[in-house]
């Protein structure tokens, strides 16, 4: 039934808010490098971008991992 793989969808525990994480309060002079190491070895990085404002680093990250148990 389509409602039923609906559902199914909107449960799923590997949907890409289940699989990204927020790490805040990196300070400003860290190499992207740097923090990619550091949280690779919890799990495989699909995405990983660290904003900037003006040009210059804002001192967060947002990492997307391949599934929600690696998160």
């Amino acid at each position: 039934m389509k409602g039923d793989e609906e559902e199914e969808q909107e449960g799923d525990d590997d949907s890409k808010e289940n699989r990204e994480i927020f790490v805040g309060n990196i300070a400003f002079i860290t190499p992207e490098d740097t923090i990619k190491d550091k949280f690779s070895k919890y799990g495989e990085i699909q995405e990983f971008k660290m904003p900037t404002k003006n040009g210059r680093p804002s001192g967060v990250a947002f990492i997307l991992y391949s599934t929600s148990k690696e998160a």
